[in-house]
């Protein structure tokens, strides 16, 4: 907002951003024109500004930004305002380079959402060569021509040696995979399961699931929520019930552990067995987030552990 507030209060600043980066402030925030109920969201938000064609550009609820196009389209565009004007001033009039013909390419989106997943596993591994008490155990082999069984032991083996499991969420690792039978044939499912199993000289692993910038949307939702029995109102984070095993194991913790008290609202550290990061604030702290991880993983017996879907 405070960006907001020193450009309107800027009359040369305005026009210089009106005509570089096609966005004409609003006096103040306004309810959005939902093109007569055309356009919704699923969380609040109040119009800041319109571009040159009659599209709008909303603030979120959650701090993130939406845009309504004329032509009925709409999404978001941006984490915060700032992410927005870096956005318009490196790339004014961004819808007309949108080309979604392209995202009906499976091969090309595969080929995509493998780089991305390739990316932020080398920043990890990165991070972990720095400290000399963590082991990284990630690897990329081919398990196509696999037995179950063989499956089973080189995942045993590869897991003996370890105590946490780190799950990088992205839009592609997001659901499992499913073969025509709609079976579950998913590699991660495979890894995660063996993770969460008893296994002999080595109890079930910590889990810790970070998810990327991309994932976000697929993922999050925020909601205001009100406690039935303190009456408290308070806005809070949305995750949807997607198909993976680390969110059959979220907001799992037994009754009579449970550390938030509000009815329906769970505490993000301890109430459920795997943590839910996002990848910046994992990067920043992430000996925080194994500690806990491993502190749940000393009292499992709170939990009702999912082992497979």
């Amino acid at each position: 907002m405070d960006i907001l507030s020193k450009i309107l209060n800027n009359s040369e600043l305005a026009e210089k951003i009106r005509l570089k980066c096609d966005i004409e402030l609003y006096p103040q925030l306004q309810k959005p024109d939902d093109m007569d109920g055309q356009i919704t969201w699923n969380i609040d938000g109040k119009a800041f500004g319109v571009d040159g064609s009659g599209g709008e550009f909303i603030l979120l609820s959650d701090g993130t930004i939406g845009f309504n196009s004329s032509e009925g389209e709409t999404g978001r565009i941006a984490e915060n305002i700032k992410e927005l004007f870096s956005l318009l001033v490196n790339c004014p009039c961004f819808f007309d380079f949108l080309m979604p013909d392209i995202y009906k390419d499976k091969i090309l989106l595969k080929k995509y959402a493998d780089k991305i997943e390739k990316q932020y596993k080398e920043e990890l591994e990165q991070l972990f060569s720095l400290d000399s008490e963590i082991y990284n155990r990630s690897e990329n082999e081919d398990r196509s021509m696999m037995s179950e069984e063989t499956i089973r032991d080189y995942l045993y083996k590869k897991l003996k040696s370890t105590s946490v499991t780190i799950f990088i969420v992205t839009p592609e690792s997001l659901k499992h995979k499913r073969n025509y039978y709609n079976q579950i044939d998913d590699w991660i499912y495979d890894e995660l399961r063996y993770s969460l199993e008893n296994r002999v000289n080595n109890r079930s692993n910590a889990m810790i699931a970070v998810y990327v910038p991309e994932v976000k949307n697929q993922l999050i939702a925020v909601s205001n929520h009100v406690c039935p029995i303190c009456k408290k109102e308070s806005s809070v984070d949305l995750i949807y019930d997607v198909q993976n095993l680390f969110r059959k194991n979220m907001m799992n913790i037994k009754s009579q552990y449970k550390h938030n008290n509000c009815d329906g609202i769970y505490d993000s550290n301890y109430d459920s067995y795997c943590s839910l990061v996002a990848l910046d604030d994992f990067k920043k702290n992430y000996e925080k987030y194994i500690s806990i991880a491993l502190e749940k993983r000393d009292r499992i017996y709170e939990y009702n552990i999912i082992k497979r879907i």
